[in-house]
Formats: structure tokens, sequence, C-alpha cells
């Protein structure tokens, strides 16, 4: 991307306010806690799973009965993809011809990045995964005890790639152990579906959406907010590290040592000395350079992306409109499959779009931040409870309860939020998405 003169001198500027007046804003985000607890709230699309429910038993309502309950669950901490085990590795041997104090830990590091795994599902996801799935096989045990597992109540699926169908796999282990006859754990079989890519309009759906390939994928300036703030606020900290080690560093390198500070914290849950290198401002302005990346990819950075999802809700909403199987059902896939989701439902939206000129104090409130709404193993539930023959919906995001746009509480009258989102399901996703 290519700035006018008069635009990289306002940029400049922008950013120079900005850098002066944020660092004690950003410092006070550490107060109370850990280094190591907030980096990991700070990571975007790479920040390990944390659950905050271990202790729910029950999702029962007084007088009501829970029908159904659906799930689309992205897949746990996967190894990083070729691209950026290449750019790490890169990094890594540029930083071990410095002869800086602050790097001697470089030269015995072990790079735990493997090529030949890049983009499958790390150990740590399917422990993720099976913890979860035992989560949910006790918070919703009697609607799971109601589950005919001869029959199709309950339902996977997942796309093509394997880090999905694994974190299905680990999940489906966890949820029904001891309550089959096979092998020792006593596991069920269950129903199970794959989405070929090349017609997958309900998880790698925007892959099926000639509009979003050309509008957003393919398109040089859809991202060009992200660019913007990458422009400006990255070079900096590129020059600064440069001076520190003496040796020259990139803005891509900035970037590669965020993603290994990322990694490494979702694999071994510990503090990693890459993160060492990086100041709190340093993090959080990376953190806003992949969350407007992943704003403008796929959410409401772009009009496109408010629609992409239709085949996906329509195919929930079915569910919960029916008396037909699945009780049960989960659907494993990416970051984009629960960001175009959430905003199909208008979840996490701020009130102005965010921009790369985004006032400070709008950024540090945002509700838009991949590290809370996309991280790894992160999910959107839906409930269908029976009060008293009134039909209710609730909505989990990452296994806390939210509530949902034309509604008042979290448990909403179903009728209710139809009368919202039915006109959105009027739109068909063939045509949403043709060109």
């Amino acid at each position: 991307m290519i700035l006018s003169y008069i635009e990289i001198s306002l940029w400049i500027a922008t950013a120079f306010f900005m850098l002066s007046s944020a660092s004690s804003i950003m410092q006070s985000h550490i107060h109370g806690t850990s280094r190591l607890d907030w980096i990991k709230q700070h990571l975007g699309t790479k920040t390990p799973y944390t659950s905050e429910v271990e202790n729910i038993t029950s999702v029962d309502e007084p007088g009501c009965k829970l029908l159904q309950f659906h799930s689309v669950i992205r897949h746990g901490t996967r190894w990083p993809t070729a691209r950026n085990t290449a750019i790490i590795r890169d990094m890594a041997s540029r930083l071990l011809m410095s002869n800086s104090d602050k790097l001697q830990w470089l030269k015995h590091w072990d790079d735990p990045f493997l090529a030949g795994k890049a983009g499958y599902l790390h150990i740590t996801g399917q422990h993720e995964m099976y913890h979860m799935g035992r989560r949910i096989a006790k918070r919703y045990k009697r609607l799971l005890e109601s589950v005919d597992l001869d029959t199709d109540e309950l339902q996977f699926a997942s796309d093509a790639q394997s880090r999905t169908s694994r974190s299905g796999s680990a999940f489906h282990l966890a949820l029904l152990e001891q309550t089959g006859d096979l092998t020792s754990a006593f596991i069920s079989p269950t129903s199970w579906s794959i989405y070929p890519k090349a017609t997958d309009s309900y998880i790698h759906m925007g892959y099926t959406c000639p509009r979003w390939l050309s509008e957003v994928y393919t398109n040089p300036n859809a991202t060009y907010q992200a660019d913007a703030w990458i422009e400006v606020m990255l070079p900096p900290i590129a020059d600064r590290l440069s001076t520190e080690f003496e040796v020259e560093l990139s803005v891509y390198d900035i970037k590669a040592i965020y993603v290994a500070c990322a990694f490494e914290t979702s694999f071994f849950g510990n503090y990693s000395d890459w993160c060492s290198l990086l100041d709190p401002d340093d993090i959080l302005t990376l953190e806003y350079a992949e969350d407007l990346e992943h704003y403008y990819k796929f959410s409401y950075g772009h009009e496109i992306n408010r629609w992409v999802a239709t085949d996906l809700m329509s195919m929930l909403m079915r569910r919960l409109e029916s008396n037909e199987p699945p009780k049960m059902s989960f659907q494993f896939g990416h970051s984009q499959t629960i960001l175009f989701l959430q905003t199909f439902l208008n979840l996490n939206q701020d009130s102005d779009i965010l921009r790369a000129d985004t006032p400070i104090d709008m950024i540090h409130e945002r509700k838009f931040r991949t590290s809370k709404v996309s991280p790894f193993a992160a999910n959107i539930g839906l409930e269908l409870h029976d009060c008293s023959g009134t039909r209710y919906i609730r909505a989990l995001l990452s296994e806390q309860e939210v509530i949902l746009k034309g509604c008042e509480e979290a448990m909403c009258p179903l009728d209710q939020f139809k009368s919202w989102i039915g006109e959105k399901l009027k739109q068909d996703y063939d045509m949403v998405c043709r060109l």
C-alpha cells in the first residue's frame, strides 16, 4: 500500500502523539496482575483459551426444560502456519548476530516450531478441546442423557482441515466418555459430517462466497486501515530494537517476535523470552494491528462480512425451530467461522467503525478485541428452553452468556429474537455472494 506524502505526514503526527500519550494508559492495564497473565489476554487470534466457568454444573432455569444445545467452536491451539514458521526462523537467525546480553538466551533456544507440523492441532489444543468436552458433558448432563445416541440426535461437523476435525475428535472423547460400549473408556460413536472446501458455506464460508473473495480476500485495499496503522506504529518499534540489539530489524521481524511470543505462550503456558523483547505498549500496538486486519477481513469493516454466515445461522435456526434431530450439535471451524457468525449476530460491535486513527481511549475500550472474541477454541453456543409452553433462546460466547440483538435479557423469547433475525435470514447466501 502506498500513501501520499500528506497522508504519511498526518499519520506520523498522529502516531507520535499516540505513542507519547499512550504509555501510561497501557502500563495501567498491567497493574494488579502478573505480566504473564496480562500477556495471555493480548495475543490476538493466537490467545490461549481460558474458561471461567469450571464450577457450573447446571444450566436449568426454574420452571424450564432445556430442549436443545448447538455450538460453533474454533479449533484449539495449533502449530504456526508454514509462513509464520519461516518468518520466525528468519527473524531468529538475524537476532543471533547480536551481541546483546538481553539475547543470550537465544543461543540456547530450541526452536519448538516444527515446519512439518505447520497448521496442525497442537497437543495443547487437544487438551483445550478435551477439557471443554468434559465441561459441556457436565453442564448439559440432563440434556445429554436424554439424547438417543443410536440415532442422529447428536451430530458433529467440521470442514476438511485436520485441525478442526481433530479438535472435534478430542471434544467427542470427553463428551461421550462412559456413555457407550466401545473401548475401555466406554465411548459412544457419533454422526459426523465433513464439509468439502469447494462447497462449504457453513465453516470455511468465505471461500465459497465469490463477492467476499473479490471485495475482501483478493482486494489489496481491503485492509487499508490495518496497513496504515502498521506503516506508522511499527517502524518506531523496529528502530528502537534495531538500535538496542545492533541488528537491522524490519517491521516483519517485529511481527515475527509477537507471533513467536504468542505461540510459545499458548504452547507452554509460561513466560516466553520472546515476549520479554516487547514492551507492554508494543504488545498492545501489535494486538490492534491484528484486530484491524481481522475486523476488515471477517467483521464489521466491510458490508459483505455481515452476511457471509447466512447459511450457518439459517441452519442453526432451522434446528432450533424443529422438533426433529439433532438435539445437540457441534460444528468445528476457524477464527473466521466465529468472527463471521458474531458479525451476523451483531455481537461485540463498537459504536464507531475501527480505524487506524481511532482515538487511543476508544481503542483501549473497544469491544472488538480478537484476544477475547476469537482466541483458540472460542465458541458460540445457542440453548433452546421451554418455559411453561414459551420457548426461549440463550446465547453463550466462549461459555459466558451474552444478550442477543433484539433481546432485553440473556434468556430471550425465541419469537422476540426471530422478529429481529428473521429479516436477516430472508437473505439468500448465493444471492448475497453473487458478483
